[in-house]
């Protein structure tokens, strides 16, 4: 207790503020390995505890990084979905979809992948019935 004591009239910081900046520190290591990764939601749940931690206008730059973030994540799941979508493999192009609803709820993509995923599902069923055909026949 004596050795905290001395420290927090030393430096002016008391045991709050040295753990605040270390839990500080800890979640920017966090984030700069996840940024690195591009792994959007962990950006976005060490964005959240970085605001609880240091406030909002500490952590303002790092809101354009998410944005940035979001931007090359969005442009790799477009290009997933439509090399699979081509391909003929509506299943892939379906996870895809789903991973950009999940991953970007309130971009534009989520509302175009939602309007053509019944599309895709009617794919995806006429190619299933159409393979369990022959398989009938030849029996």
């Amino acid at each position: 207790a004596s050795s905290w004591t001395i420290q927090a009239e030393s430096d002016g910081a008391g045991p709050e503020e040295d753990q605040t900046e270390a839990a500080t520190e800890n979640l920017l290591r966090q984030w700069r390995v996840a940024l690195g990764d591009g792994d959007l939601a962990g950006c976005r749940g060490l964005y959240t505890a970085l605001v609880d931690t240091a406030g909002v206008e500490a952590v303002a730059s790092l809101g354009e990084q998410i944005e940035e973030l979001a931007d090359r994540v969005e442009r790799s799941l477009r290009e997933a979905f439509s090399s699979r979508v081509r391909a003929g493999d509506y299943a892939g192009g379906l996870a895809i979809g789903e991973r950009i609803c999940s991953l970007l709820p309130d971009r534009p993509v989520t509302a175009e992948f939602q309007r053509i995923r019944p599309y895709l599902l009617g794919r995806l069923s006429r190619e299933a019935s159409t393979s369990d055909q022959p398989l009938a026949a030849s029996q």
